[in-house]
Formats: C-alpha cells, structure tokens, sequence
C-alpha cells in the first residue's frame, strides 16, 4: 500500500486505506492509523473545481454519446447488411458490441492500477484512431443506395470512403428492370455499368 502515492489510487485497493492526516496509504489490516478512508475528499479549491469540472464532463459526454455516438453501431448494421444474412449477421454484430462492453467493464478497474487511469484512456484513445481508421477504409458509404447496391459494393471490394458526388442513382427498380429485360450475366454489368456512371457524373 506504500507505494500509492496519491488517495485515488489508494482506495482503489480493497487492501488499502487512505489516511488524510498523514497523507499516505497504509494497509487497513493492522494499521495504527486511525483515520484510514476509502473516500477521497478534495483538500483545496482548485481540487473541488477539478471535482465539478469532471462531473459536468462527464454528464456532457453522456448526453452527447447517446444522440451521437451510441446509435451508430446499431444504424450502421441495419444498413450494410443484405437480405440474405442480416440476421445472423446483426446477431453477431450485437454480440461483439456487448461483449466489447463487458471486456472494458471487467479490465477497467485492473487497468487503472497498473497503468493509472489516465495511461487507461490514452490507451482507449489508441483503439479509438484504430477504428478510425477501419471505418475510414472498411466501411462503404450507404447514403443513396439500396441493399442491393451496398451487396454490390461488398462483392466487388470497392468502397466509397467519402460520400458520393451528388447525381442521379439507378434504383433498385431500375436495377430489377435490367435484369428482367435481359435475364442474363449481361444484366448485372449493364446495371454495375450503369451505377458507376451515375455516381461519376456521367
């Protein structure tokens, strides 16, 4: 317990306690401090300002992350996913969310008493950019195509990173009145061809 430098750290040890007489941290077992807490209670005006600070933030984050944030994961599997396995594709889906959730939950509290808590969210910050940088180059841009569209683009592997020029789509009745006039192979390229064209401007 000597080696807390600091009363957060210290209660965070179910072992330890924080004595605010003495300014250490000592083990509660056998201790011959008799003042040892597991409350940290600010001891100046810029640590009670620091108090306020944070809990305004963290309400103003909370509030932010469930109109923002928090809907993405869920809009974005009801959009990317075609008709043929949207369900057990959404079901996994779902289940890595949560389980990502229960990781972070469960390792939260071990994570800041080896690396303190501010080493924790540096090291969330990390996995933050790497995701970035998956939904920058692995996530197609949805806006004006139809699933069947969206199928298209996961079958050739060309993504729209960026939002597409803003021109005419072929639709997904379009689409269906190609392949009905033809009903062949030459269908599906006549209406890629057509597609590509309509989102170069073309």
């Amino acid at each position: 317990c000597g080696d807390y430098g600091w009363c957060s750290a210290c209660t965070l040890d179910d072992r330890c306690g924080w004595s605010p007489g003495a300014a250490v941290c000592a083990a509660t077992a056998g201790s011959e401090l008799g003042d040892l807490t597991d409350v940290c209670e600010p001891t100046s005006g810029r640590e009670r300002a620091g108090t306020w600070l944070a809990l305004a933030s963290l309400v103003f984050y909370v509030a932010l992350y469930a109109v923002g944030l928090g809907n993405v994961p869920w809009l974005v599997q009801s959009e990317i996913f075609g008709q043929g396995l949207r369900s057990k594709a959404g079901s996994i889906a779902t289940a890595t969310n949560w389980v990502s959730n229960f990781v972070i939950s469960v390792t939260y509290l071990t994570m800041t008493q080896h690396i303190t808590a501010s080493g924790t969210f540096w090291f969330y910050a990390g996995i933050m950019l790497l995701g970035l940088a998956f939904v920058y180059f692995m996530v197609p841009e949805t806006k004006g195509l139809a699933l069947e569209d969206i199928q298209r683009l996961f079958a050739r592997g060309r993504f729209a990173h960026r939002a597409p020029p803003a021109t005419p789509k072929v639709g997904s009745e379009s689409a269906a009145s190609i392949r009905h006039a033809a009903g062949s192979d030459a269908a599906d390229e006549a209406t890629d061809r057509l597609m590509d064209a309509s989102r170069d401007g073309r």
